[in-house]
């Protein structure tokens, strides 16, 4: 709330991007406990790979055992400015709340890692136009020939071609991950079905909810008896741990991979390197994946103890600069200019990870010719001062230099 962050001096969280028209494609709903590290890669996974992630209301519903964890968390809201975040007060109530009011829902959980390019546009239109489907499942595809939780095979059911490139197929009767068609992790749904059955269930925490969901899944076996998802899965869980103790699922048992071990990771300014999971194609819905962290910030050993020094203030220059920047590469609609923003957002993340190129390919096909022409042109300038600290980089700046602030004004400031 307003009060408690002016009681522990938090800076107000920057208000979500809005798409142009006020169009908003979907609501995805993270539930998180305990895992900032994981979180902070399920928020960049999603802002790297969704292509219209502008349009999407992102929010996570979260909770944490401990000051630590919750140090934690305020340095990814920080870091995630654009991102709506809700302490758990009630888990039922402020699910009901967030839910109720939105036209389709995403359900995510914070180890789910996005891993290749998707269109929520693409995805919202297949569900209105097969009244049939229950939902659209992210995590499943041709590709997800295992299931983790049963630790055995499942047999792929007889797709056929669905709306807008993908498949769908009938959930009655089919086997292990493609017979649960109501999840958490990473399924897509009408709230107009999904928000009165959830009025209908007692739950208490994202387990018990998905418990309760798939024993009322056979209510929907004639009415709604298909699902769709993507040719290859677009995301999965990365099971790594285990934050609850409700149910005895499998999970990875790592000392080295423990929330308080990769919390404390994260505290030294360490991110996991999302990059490495692009066009990964995992064999099921879950899979157990090595997380390869970097420190690309300053560590925080004392981040339980003390708060984050505070972000810096927006530009007061940033209006101009989005109209200048708009011109110069030809942006007429204001959605454009705000994923160009998202974009150069995860361009800074992808700087300081050392990986401009694969982000530069990756993203060829969202950037306009003149933005990834002048990328190339200032690719060198741009590796040279991504790799310098910042105090330097203002130091050698010819103008403007006490509004520079980040990286990504360094980037700003060239293209302009």
């Amino acid at each position: 709330t307003t009060r408690e962050r002016d009681e522990k001096n938090l800076p107000a969280p920057t208000p979500a991007l809005q798409p142009a028209n006020n169009v908003v494609t979907a609501t995805a709903l993270v539930f998180s406990k305990d895992r900032p590290l994981q979180l902070d890669a399920a928020l960049r996974s999603f802002s790297l790979h969704c292509r219209d992630a502008a349009s999407v209301r992102v929010k996570v519903l979260y909770t944490t055992s401990s000051p630590a964890f919750a140090s934690a968390y305020e340095q990814v809201q920080r870091e995630h400015r654009a991102v709506e975040f809700i302490r758990e007060q009630n888990l039922r109530a402020d699910t009901l709340r967030l839910v109720a009011g939105a036209d389709k829902i995403l359900f995510v959980v914070d180890d789910t890692i996005f891993v290749r390019d998707f269109a929520m546009a693409k995805f919202t239109a297949a569900l209105d136009a097969q009244p049939e489907a229950l939902g659209l499942s992210l995590r499943l595809g041709r590709n997800t020939t295992n299931c983790y939780s049963l630790a055995r095979p499942q047999a792929l059911p007889a797709f056929a071609p669905a709306p807008h490139g993908l498949l769908g197929y009938a959930w009655p009767g089919a086997e292990c991950d493609f017979g649960y068609p109501l999840e958490v992790s990473s399924s897509l749904y009408r709230v107009s079905e999904i928000l009165p059955l959830l009025e209908t269930l007692a739950f208490t925490n994202p387990n018990t909810l998905e418990g309760r969901l798939s024993e009322l899944a056979a209510k929907f076996s004639a009415s709604r008896p298909c699902l769709l998802c993507p040719e290859i899965s677009v995301a999965f869980s990365n099971p790594a741990n285990k934050v609850q103790s409700t149910f005895n699922n499998r999970a990875g048992h790592d000392p080295a991979l423990s929330p308080e071990e990769l919390a404390a990771l994260f505290a030294q300014g360490h991110r996991i390197q999302i990059g490495d999971f692009s066009d990964f194609t995992p064999n099921g819905a879950h899979q157990e994946v090595p997380l390869k962290a970097r420190q690309i910030g300053t560590p925080s050993p004392a981040l339980a103890a003390q708060q984050p020094e505070a972000a810096p203030a927006p530009r007061s220059d940033e209006p101009e600069m989005r109209r200048r920047l708009a011109i110069r590469l030809g942006l007429a609609q204001p959605l454009a200019v705000e994923e160009f923003f998202r974009v150069l957002e995860t361009f800074e993340q992808m700087l300081q990870q050392n990986d401009l190129l694969a982000f530069a390919e990756k993203n060829r096909a969202r950037l306009t010719p003149a933005f990834f022409a002048l990328f190339a042109e200032n690719i060198d300038e741009v590796r040279r001062d991504g790799n310098t600290p910042l105090a330097d980089q203002l130091e050698r700046s010819e103008e403007h230099t006490s509004e520079l602030q980040s990286r990504l004004h360094l980037v700003c400031r060239l293209l302009l």
